[in-house]
């Protein structure tokens, strides 16, 4: 007579977890390897934004002002798609840039509920003659779907923004 083993439902749950934390780890490392900008040259957080607000008034540059959070995966699409691409660097360096991440502290909250922000990634730019408040997106639609713009699209917005 054949007996049918079985295997106990302790050791099945701890294949499922060691295989659920070996997913986890592959996604991960998949994440953590792609491309980010290094952010050179943009002033940061609340004492940046003060540094920048004073460059703007001397010089009369436009500004950009992004606001993310770290567990904001739209804001490292955005950063991975469009902030590594050559393009869009060489064209931001014709404007102050900020970043600021609201939850940092409440200086940096303040910031994010004076600029009306209610989700990231957000961002804003001040003109530099007019100094006119424009808020601009990353995404654009596409025979009604919304896409990613490409790094020439997302340059005419800002700059756009910019001349206003």
């Amino acid at each position: 007579m054949l007996s049918s083993s079985r295997i106990p439902s302790s050791a099945l749950r701890g294949v499922s977890l060691l295989t659920i934390v070996a997913l986890l780890l592959l996604l991960s490392s998949v994440l953590l390897a792609q491309e980010r900008p290094d952010f050179e040259g943009w002033h940061a957080q609340a004492p940046g934004m003060n540094q920048a607000i004073g460059i703007q008034r001397n010089e009369g540059r436009p500004m950009l002002v992004y606001f993310y959070a770290d567990w904001c995966g739209f804001c490292r699409q955005f950063e991975t798609e469009l902030l590594t691409d050559d393009g869009v660097n060489d064209a931001l360096k014709d404007l102050i840039v900020v970043r600021i991440n609201p939850e940092n502290g409440p200086a940096e909250r303040r910031l994010a509920n004076m600029y009306g922000v209610n989700g990231y990634p957000a961002l804003f730019v001040h003109s530099g003659a007019s100094k006119t408040l424009s808020r601009i997106d990353r995404m654009k639609l596409d025979q009604g779907k919304p896409r990613m713009m490409t790094p020439d699209e997302f340059v005419d917005t800002f700059r756009t923004a910019a001349a206003r």
